[in-house]
């Protein structure tokens, strides 16, 4: 099996289409695609918007790319959004539509017949996850987050049943 590794900082849902299919006309298809986006819209996309388009972008992918493990790994938690403001009533709002939002993905990929999910073990009340900026992950984070992908990975494959991954 062969991995590869596409992560683009500052990526946005609206990205993904466009991306995954230039991708796919230069490189074989891969036996996982793991998808882990969304956080960037948190802020700035409505809702109701989003769930539209996620539900139509994940329900596209699992098609086209029938021969795939389509895989939805959650939006991760921040203690800071970029561009909200930090009141605890709005940083509450946005936690709970990143829930939600990870809540359709799950639901998605688990209708679909190469679907999977990876629920990670990362949250906001564990000291030394998150550097000082409150968005990104420190090393301890990545490695953990990194591990657990390989753990949820390896387990899709030794039993092509599991349909839901959970740290």
């Amino acid at each position: 099996m062969h991995v590869y590794w596409k992560g683009i900082s500052g990526m946005r849902w609206e990205q993904l289409l466009p991306t995954l299919q230039l991708e796919m006309l230069s490189k074989p298809s891969p036996s996982f695609l793991v998808i882990q986006l969304g956080g960037n819209n948190i802020v700035d996309i409505k809702l109701n918007k989003l769930i539209k388009t996620v539900r139509h972008d994940m329900k596209y992918i699992c098609t086209v790319f029938e021969n795939v493990n389509v895989v939805w790994a959650d939006i991760l938690p921040r203690r800071k959004w970029r561009g909200a403001s930090e009141t605890e009533y709005v940083l509450k709002r946005l936690d709970i539509k990143r829930k939600r939002i990870n809540r359709l993905g799950k639901q998605i990929v688990k209708a679909a017949p190469n679907g999977r999910a990876i629920v990670s073990d990362i949250d906001l009340f564990t000291s030394g996850l998150f550097l000082p900026d409150g968005t990104h992950l420190s090393a301890i984070a990545n490695d953990i987050l990194l591990n657990t992908y390989q753990e949820a990975l390896l387990a899709f494959i030794q039993n092509p049943d599991l349909k839901i991954y959970e740290a």
